[in-house]
């Protein structure tokens, strides 16, 4: 509520603005207090100044209400954005790379400014004749990495420590059994225009596949920057097959 109190050069009468609305009328406006005499012309003037002033800070002080404070968290749907784009940026098979630190790890610039450092590690086993396992290992570091969502959210990320994503396939026979394991985890900082703020991630792998294995596509669930959700991981390898009849399978954390 706006409420403040003068007095009047020109008549020595004392009045107050206020947004709260006058007993009588029910207007808001300006309250006169004490006067030692009838308001004349140049008072009237005056009240008209002092109703247009206190129009414009009410105006302004809506305005500033209505802004998103610097504060405001990432919402469920700028997460997806976040992490969605993240993935894009991590599997990009023609990254711009601008430093090569080993043949394992090196730095790419991000999409819209700044850079990331990823170490890549993949494995393709066969523990025995009938079992086939493929593991991919991507450790990131964004340092001031612009990235933006599919609906124009623009963000800028920062990590102290690498953010981690596992993906392990075990196939069993003739893709008799088929597992997914791994998730994606860690902690970053971001920024969007003026909000800031740390988002920690826990996703668990999740793997959806067809009644018949034709089609199968993978899942992150689980915590991120606050919200529960589920979204597909679009860095994995496996295709999603939309109008097959999908059956989730149970996530499990790799144990090494």
């Amino acid at each position: 509520m706006v409420n403040r109190s003068f007095r009047g050069h020109v008549t020595n009468s004392e009045y107050r603005i206020s947004d709260k609305p006058n007993r009588r009328n029910n207007v808001t406006g300006i309250e006169l207090i004490a006067s030692n005499h009838k308001p004349d012309i140049n008072t009237m003037k005056s009240l008209v100044q002092v109703v247009l002033l206190s129009a414009i800070v009410m105006v302004a002080a809506c305005d500033s209400a209505d802004t998103e404070p610097e504060n405001t968290p990432l919402s469920e749907r700028e997460t997806e954005e976040l992490l969605t784009a993240l993935l894009v940026v991590v599997s990009d098979t023609m990254p711009q790379i601008t430093a090569t630190h080993s043949p394992e790890e090196f730095t790419i610039a991000c999409p819209e400014e700044g850079e990331m450092r990823l170490s890549v590690n993949v494995t393709d086993a066969m523990p025995n004749d009938s079992t086939s396992r493929l593991s991919i290992g991507v450790d990131f570091t964004p340092n001031g990495c612009g990235i933006k969502g599919d609906e124009g959210t623009e963000f800028t990320l920062d990590a102290e420590q690498s953010i981690n994503y596992l993906s392990v396939l075990t196939i069993q026979g003739f893709f008799s059994d088929v597992e997914l394991e791994g998730g994606l985890d860690g902690q970053l900082d971001w920024m969007v225009e003026s909000r800031s703020g740390t988002c920690t991630i826990d996703l668990d792998a999740e793997l959806e596949v067809s009644t018949d294995l034709s089609n199968a596509r993978s899942l992150l669930a689980g915590s991120a920057c606050g919200h529960e959700l589920a979204l597909v991981d679009t860095s994995s390898f496996l295709q999603s097959g939309p109008e097959s009849e999908q059956i989730r399978r149970k996530p499990v954390r790799p144990r090494f």
